[in-house]
This record gives C-alpha cells, structure tokens and sequence, in this order.
C-alpha cells in the first residue's frame, strides 16, 4: 500500500494539503475544516481536534482498538504525535497509523465524493485496511516497524483477521454505545481481503446488544442484495451469535432481530 507511505511522509513533514495549508499558499479556497465548518482546516484539527474526529478516536479506545486517549483534548498534538514511537507497541502504533489514514480518506471522501462522515464507518474502513495490510504483505503487525531500535524484540500476541475459504465471503459486524447513543456497522470482504461492502449506522438511544444485532441483520441484507451467498459470520457478541444457532434464549430486546437475522440465513 504505497499511499500509506506517501501520507505518513507527508504528515511527518508538515507536508499534507489540507485547506489551511493551500490558503496561506495563495489557493483559492475555503479554509474551514469540511467535516465540522468550525476551524480552520490544519492537520492538528482535522486529525485531532475536529469534534468529528475526536469521535472516531474515542471509538477507537472503546473498542480496545488502540490505548485509551484519556486526556485526548488536553494533549498537544505534536506532543501526542511526536512521542507515538516511544509509547506505543508495533500493533498500536501500525493501527494508529492507519487510523489517522482513514481519517484522511474520510475527509476526502466529504470532499470529493459528497460522503457522508460517520466516524463509526471511519472506524471500520481503518479497521478493514489494516487487514488488507497484513494480509497482502503476509508479516507480523511488528514488521511494519522492522528495524525500530525502541521496539523491544518479542513475540507479540494478537488476533488476526483470518480469511474465509477461496470462493467465499466473510461478514464482519461490530457495535458501540457512546453517551447513551448506539451505533453498529459491517463489513464484507473476500478471501483475499478485499472489501466488498460497507455500512454503519446510529442507532439512538438502545442498548449495544441490539446495535450488534441490527448491523449484523443490516450486514446480511446488504450482502443478500449485492449477490453474495456464501457467507462467513464474524462477531465478537457470543450472545447474538448463540442466539442465532439457538444455543440460549433469546433475548427478549433482540428478538425479532433474531427471527430476522435466522429468515435471512435459510
């Protein structure tokens, strides 16, 4: 994935055209950040301070994605930046990467492509390249930062997304509850890690139960629609997982989404 590479030397080098940048350079253009119209697009706002991002990082923490960024508007950008190769371990640090890379995309996405931001999506297509990375590269979360003096040598533990069988497809679907609002998403690639398809959306005010159980009904119908049949399901939620084999009881809150989700899969 070289454009990972050109946008990490970019950020390193002060060097990413975001609107502020282009506008002290003499462009004819809006400076304001796309995503909240409140600041000035710089690369400290828009990866860091832009209420929209600050979203998709304290996502991130909850979902035990990368470390908790506690003090996440108390910290200084460049202080955060410049000290992530001495805080962070190879799998942290790779995944941080790609997440102020999907950052990026999302941004442009709003721009160029008239998308809409939704920091759970913004989350997931981090999460989805991340995957792609390992897999087309075949080497460990720690090779990425091959050669890193302050990376101690060891044999790291972590859980790999595995692809599903030559010919077939595998769903993935996740949820969160933030201040009392859920949200769930999903995404659908084939064995080579290829994403076929995405999508999330807020659920209001439900439980995260029910969040999990929606994106997986939503997942399924999405895939049903696009054509794909030989699934693979992927969750981290045991309860909605036995409640679809009927392995425990349904619970009361899901259970329609439960009936719906076992219709989808006959």
């Amino acid at each position: 994935m070289p454009k990972i590479k050109i946008f990490l030397w970019q950020l390193c080098h002060n060097a990413l055209p975001v609107r502020g940048l282009l506008f002290r350079r003499g462009c004819h253009i809006d400076p304001l950040c796309p995503l909240c119209s409140q600041d000035i697009e710089t690369i400290e706002h828009l990866l860091w301070d832009c209420p929209a991002t600050t979203t998709v990082w304290a996502l991130a923490a909850q979902h035990n994605w990368i470390p908790q960024v506690s003090t996440h508007r108390t910290v200084a950008w460049g202080h955060y930046f410049g000290s992530l190769h001495t805080r962070l371990t190879g799998t942290s640090l790779q995944r941080t990467a790609f997440l102020l890379w999907g950052l990026w995309k999302a941004s442009n996405g709003v721009v160029f492509q008239n998308e809409t931001f939704h920091p759970l999506k913004c989350l997931i297509r981090a999460k989805s390249l991340t995957a792609q990375w390992r897999i087309r590269t075949c080497m460990s979360v720690d090779t990425f930062l091959q050669g890193h003096s302050t990376i101690p040598v060891k044999t790291p533990f972590f859980v790999r997304w595995e692809p599903p069988f030559p010919g077939r497809v595998k769903l993935n679907f996740d949820g969160s509850l933030q201040n009392g609002s859920a949200a769930g998403g999903y995404v659908l690639r084939d064995w080579r890690g290829m994403v076929l398809l995405v999508g999330a959306t807020s659920f209001g005010r439900t439980s995260i139960v029910m969040a999990e159980g929606r994106a997986l009904r939503d997942g399924l119908q999405a895939a049903i629609n696009g054509g794909y049949r030989n699934l693979e399901i992927e969750g981290d939620n045991m309860l909605i997982i036995q409640a679809i084999q009927n392995q425990t009881q349904i619970p009361w809150q899901v259970h329609n989404i439960i009936l719906e989700i076992r219709e989808l899969l006959v």
